[in-house]
């Protein structure tokens, strides 16, 4: 990967605590994202280690003690997956060194090989052992039901996809494909649904003349699945709408997206598309200051539409009179 470096060897990746059963974890991803590691806090006492007064104890006591507090529990997670992100460093300088020109494969970045650890405290200090025991990795790609697919549309194999970024939590990314750049989204456990409502709606307007990424291929895993879709790469400087400065714009520009948005959600809507998650963090603006509507995958931001219009024609328009006083034109 060529794009953004990090101080860490590492980025924190999910954090997850089971206040039944007392467990936390954190998965790492290298900066390379060619190797996961996943960090266990547990009471479970390991021989060898300290067995009272341990760290783990301390810092899972402090959870339980939170759940009541929303912001404090939340806050204490991201404290202790600081610690044990430090505490990974030199683990992951060994067993992770960085290759910062090597390119980087879809496959190689949803399947890298994972090390799973567990904190135990020796003479009051944190450290690290390995466990043999892995957690279900709930990341890996799930199968698209993808029984109508157009005949026109590449199936593109994970291998010949490079991956120049990391978009959103390994399962977007800009990548390369035959030397293009692209979108791509992986469907996953918790991304299934909204990726295949996303392809299901990008296969209703792939010949239409519509401002929003349109579908270029799927992507077919190394056991034959079908794991994900190809997009359009819009090249946003902002990223979003909702970070574009609106005060410091002209009113000629905010008229001109104003305009954009709304034609693009008539015109899915003549298609019998609904946007779904109408919102400013959907819209971006690209390089040459043109609006694009993006995320088919459903879903309902609160603020934006109205209870019971979720994933309806008229809750869309609700959201577009929204982004549209948010221009103020």
């Amino acid at each position: 990967m060529s794009e953004d470096a990090f101080a860490t060897k590492s980025k924190i990746e999910e954090i997850s605590w089971d206040p039944h059963t007392d467990d936390f974890w954190v998965t790492l991803i290298s900066n390379d994202y060619d190797k996961c590691f996943v960090v266990v806090l547990s009471r479970e006492q390991k021989p060898g280690f300290d067995e009272t007064d341990t760290i783990e104890n301390k810092w899972l006591d402090e959870l339980q003690g939170a759940r009541d507090d929303d912001e404090k529990e939340s806050n204490l997670m991201n404290n202790i997956s600081n610690s044990i992100q430090a505490l990974s460093e030199p683990v992951m300088r060994d067993l992770a060194p960085s290759s910062p020109n090597q390119k980087l494969d879809l496959h190689t970045c949803l399947n890298p090989p994972t090390f799973t650890f567990q904190v135990a405290t020796v003479n009051g200090t944190a450290t690290l052992i390995r466990r043999t025991k892995d957690f279900e990795d709930t990341r890996v790609p799930k199968t698209l039901d993808i029984a109508s697919v157009k005949t026109d549309l590449p199936l593109i194999n994970s291998t010949d996809i490079e991956v120049v970024k990391d978009l959103y939590s390994r399962r977007v990314f800009k990548v390369l494909v035959n030397g293009q750049e692209r979108c791509c989204k992986i469907a996953g456990t918790f991304f299934h649904d909204s990726i295949q409502r996303e392809f299901d709606a990008l296969q209703q307007i792939l010949d239409a003349d519509i401002q929003v990424p349109h579908l270029k291929g799927i992507v077919k895993g190394k056991n034959g699945d079908l794991i994900g879709i190809i997009t359009e790469y819009i090249d946003s400087p902002e990223r979003s709408l909702a970070l574009v400065d609106v005060k410091s714009t002209p009113t000629s520009e905010r008229e001109k997206w104003a305009t954009q948005i709304r034609d693009t959600v008539h015109k899915l809507h003549d298609h019998g598309v609904v946007w779904g998650d109408a919102k400013t963090d959907n819209v971006l603006i690209d390089k040459n200051g043109d609006a694009w509507i993006i995320d088919f995958g459903g879903g309902q931001t609160r603020g934006w539409i109205s209870k019971g219009l979720a994933g309806t024609q008229e809750g869309d328009l609700e959201a577009v009179k929204k982004i549209i006083d948010v221009l103020q034109v």
